[in-house]
């Protein structure tokens, strides 16, 4: 038997010889050494007054001794205990795993050790630690098996509070959805509990109501019933919780006003019970509330009461983390939206020269078209070809204009399938003009099978936009040879697609590779130092990166980004 096994079996008959002394003392008996003597005399009598379970087997495993805390325990009669009997008391899904073990250690011949759960005579389950040591004759043959069970309930219950929490705050800090967190944490709830169906509640300040956001096993014609929970003290437990900020408990649901909204339909469950507490944050008061609908009457135990604190302890740091992650993706996109109506303030001369070409080209097919028809003979054909040129530069101009009206609307991210070959097509266009009044020239080498992605087009085109724009701007000094940019598209991997733009500007100063994509870093007089960093946060929100180099086989910088392809993007 373990160390620890012998040291707790021996403190406990001490402590029961002990205490038959201390009983004989306080009776008046002049000789406690009796007791003792007694106690010595009777190993069962002995081993009936120690406060932990008992037993000994046959050398088969056939128990033939049970002592009398484990009968009071159980709620056996000696009877039903001996023999195999003792296995009902143990949990249905504990049986084959301790059955395994018990196996193996009567086979070995050497003490172990279980972890399994017993019943209690109320039919409440406990863990218990079970462990076993073999007693030997002279020859070294087991003649029986002595063993012993330690309540270690309060531990257990311990570490799957402990285990639970660690996964919850691991997926909060991961950023997993709000409503995936919530789900999560009513069901780490109703673990520790088989009669109830636990729920959160968040509060909706517009209008003051509670309203549904998650639960694990309420039934779903309840929740049909419950979209919403008016918020004030005569709303039962839910709606009283958030009003008086603290937890408030209907033992008997019967008993609350035909007016309390889920009232009938819970009864109408078989819930019976209902224990609500409200979420509360240090910055922003009452968030919610944790609601327990429970199947029996009654108010909740020491127990349950330590479970709807850790719940809803987890529950308000999740939704603050929400809100916050909310408010900094709107901050972003506003960030993102005033530097994309930045560089488009800077393509404006690049941007009307290209309307303006435009707009020249439909004029002059205009009046060509009028001569053909104004001729003695009127050119039909000519005329109508002329014409189609119109329609078709006219296209061309609202293109244009459509480009520019989608980078410039202010709205927020909006996930879909997209083309990025596509993407770097139409960024090119807008960047054009500005090439060729800067004397740039421009190459796409973009590779045609490549697989779709998803995310956000305006975004991902303001990204593009910005690395032409960089490379534009780096080659403005350059004079001793041809300005070129290079933009190519590839499979980098089975399920990434990379984006490259090269340029043969001067280059990175390998100083700055590391700090280029931080807020408010910029090289240039009148930079902002924001354009790289929103656009590493919008491919990071994609699910991507972005990263730059110093060319080796020329002069100038490359910029690439990679994208999961379609199915792979985290939004």
């Amino acid at each position: 038997m373990p160390e620890r096994a012998r040291d707790s079996l021996q403190g406990h008959a001490s402590a029961a010889i002990a205490s038959a002394n201390l009983a004989s003392e306080m009776h008046g008996d002049a000789t406690p050494a009796a007791a003792l003597q007694q106690a010595q005399i009777d190993p069962r009598a002995t081993i009936d007054a120690l406060p932990t379970l008992h037993w000994r087997t046959k050398p088969d495993g056939v128990v033939e001794f049970i002592n009398k805390t484990w009968l009071e325990y159980t709620g056996f009669s000696e009877e039903q205990a001996l023999g195999w009997g003792w296995t009902r008391a143990v949990h249905p899904d504990d049986q084959q795993s301790l059955g395994r073990i018990w196996t193996s250690l009567l086979a070995s011949g050497h003490p172990g050790e279980a972890e399994a759960r017993l019943r209690q005579h109320d039919g409440q389950y406990r863990w218990f630690l079970f462990l076993a040591r073999p007693l030997k004759g002279q020859s070294g043959q087991v003649v029986a098996w002595l063993g012993t069970c330690i309540d270690i309930d309060d531990r257990k219950f311990a570490e799957s509070l402990l285990s639970g929490e660690n996964r919850i705050l691991e997926a909060t800090a991961e950023g997993a959805p709000l409503n995936s967190i919530l789900e999560q944490l009513c069901w780490h709830a109703d673990e520790f509990s088989g009669n109830s169906a636990t729920s959160v509640w968040l509060l909706d300040r517009s209008d003051n109501l509670l309203r549904y956001a998650a639960s694990a096993n309420l039934p779903s014609s309840l929740l049909e019933k419950l979209s919403s929970i008016a918020v004030g003290p005569e709303e039962g437990a839910c709606g009283a919780s958030v009003s008086r900020g603290e937890t408030v408990c209907t033992p008997d649901l019967s008993s609350d006003p035909p007016e309390v909204p889920y009232r009938d339909a819970c009864l109408a469950h078989g819930l019976c019970a209902c224990w609500s507490t409200p979420i509360v944050s240090m910055a922003s008061g009452v968030l919610g509330t944790f609601t327990a609908f429970c199947n029996t009457k009654g108010n909740p135990s020491a127990r349950d009461q330590r479970v709807i604190q850790q719940i809803t302890h987890l529950a308000s740091i999740a939704i603050e983390r929400s809100r916050t992650e909310d408010a900094l993706r709107r901050t972003r996109d506003e960030l993102a939206h005033v530097t994309r109506v930045t560089t488009l303030g800077e393509l404006a001369a690049s941007i009307a020269h290209e309307m303006n070409q435009h707009l020249s080209a439909i004029g002059t097919h205009g009046d060509a078209g009028l001569r053909w028809l104004a001729r003695e003979s009127p050119a039909v054909e000519r005329a109508r070809d002329t014409f189609k040129r119109i329609i078709d530069t006219a296209r061309r101009a609202g293109e244009v204009l459509q480009r520019i009206r989608d980078l410039s609307r202010k709205t927020g991210a909006e996930a879909t399938v997209i083309d990025i070959n596509a993407i770097i097509t139409d960024s090119v266009l807008l960047v054009q003009s500005e090439l060729t009044r800067q004397k740039n020239a421009i190459r796409l080498d973009l590779e045609a099978e490549l697989p779709s992605a998803r995310g956000d087009r305006v975004q991902l085109q303001q990204v593009l936009i910005n690395l032409l724009m960089n490379g534009i701007e780096a080659m403005g000094d350059v004079a001793d040879r041809p300005r070129e940019l290079v933009v190519r598209s590839q499979i980098s991997d089975v399920d990434l697609i990379m984006v490259s733009v090269r340029d043969s500007g001067l280059g990175i100063d390998p100083v700055n590779v590391d700090r280029m994509f931080k807020a408010f870093f910029t090289t240039k007089r009148t930079g902002m130092g924001m354009g790289l960093s929103i656009c590493r946060s919008i491919l990071e929100a994609h699910g991507g990166r972005i990263w730059a180099v110093r060319n080796v086989d020329g002069p100038g910088s490359t910029f690439n980004f990679v994208l999961p392809v379609a199915g792979e993007a985290k939004q």
